[in-house]
């Protein structure tokens, strides 16, 4: 609460010429410094991952079959294995991609997607050492971001990927501590 303005009978408002305490100065904070914090740190990242697997998943259930021949070129699972991921792991894709962008069970999500990256960063270093000159499947064919998990920059890409989760976790944990606790009254 501000102090009031003094009035003199007759003279209207006169200001007062002592300082205003620290305890009833108006804080002034900015709202969109939070607000642009909280783009860069969480929406952003959490929207560039969902493209990556909102994208990575269509071309994998259009075509499922295709898929299935990237996964058993891995040369990591057996046939029968290869079929069900070609059919589960795109959906599963698909949904915590969506999942991630309306915001919807963010951590559960981000979590599913930390699991699978670290696996197929692992699956493609893998196969690089190894020598084979196979597609990843990480994409289809004609999608527009095919360049980005070619060779090791697929893996690279899949670090990045991996780091922009990391942040966007580390920063909703940072947010919601920061939140105040409502009291009991």
């Amino acid at each position: 609460m501000a102090p009031e303005a003094a009035t003199t009978e007759g003279t209207g408002p006169q200001q007062s010429s002592a300082p205003i305490s620290a305890s009833v100065a108006p804080t002034v904070t900015t709202r969109s410094s939070g607000t642009v914090y909280w783009i860069a740190t969480q929406l952003v990242p959490r929207l560039l991952v969902a493209f990556v697997f909102i994208n990575a998943a269509w071309g994998k259930i259009a075509g499922p079959q295709q898929f299935a021949k990237e996964i058993r070129a891995y040369q990591m699972v057996p046939l029968v294995v290869s079929h069900h991921m070609a059919i589960v792991l795109p959906w599963l894709e698909m949904i915590v991609g969506v999942s991630l962008v309306i915001g919807l069970l963010r951590r559960e999500s981000r979590a599913l997607l930390l699991a699978m990256l670290v696996v197929f960063t692992i699956a493609k270093s893998v196969v690089l050492v190894q020598g084979l000159n196979i597609n990843c499947g990480c994409v289809s064919e004609d999608s527009p971001i095919r360049f980005l998990f070619e060779g090791w920059s697929g893996v690279a890409t899949n670090l990045v990927l991996i780091a922009l989760l990391v942040m966007e976790g580390l920063a909703s944990r940072s947010a919601a501590r920061a939140k105040p606790k409502p009291t009991d009254s």
